[in-house]
């Protein structure tokens, strides 16, 4: 599922077109829409930059990057998963 409240399209007029053209054609249609492909290239644009900007900052400071650690060893349970299917893979041979 798509989230429609994020950055990408809560701020622009195409939230507005996708939103008429939905209402007033078919499926394929839609999926035929110069307008849509625009708002797929939109929103994947608005991830890489989200994404890189992130990745920049985690990148710069160590301090997140222990809090990353913390959260995939605390509530994540990373290790308990990985061990878990290092337990399967074992019973499988």
């Amino acid at each position: 599922m798509i989230k429609l409240d994020g950055s990408w399209w809560c701020c622009t007029p195409l939230k507005f077109v996708l939103v008429d053209q939905a209402a007033s054609n078919t499926k394929e249609q839609f999926a035929n829409s110069v307008d849509f492909t625009k708002g797929i290239e939109a929103a994947i644009i608005s991830a890489l930059e989200a994404h890189t900007s992130m990745s920049k900052q985690v990148l710069r400071e160590e301090l997140i990057r222990l809090r990353i650690k913390d959260i995939l060893l605390g509530p994540a349970k990373l290790y308990e998963t990985l061990k878990g299917k290092a337990a399967d893979r074992q019973n499988v041979r």
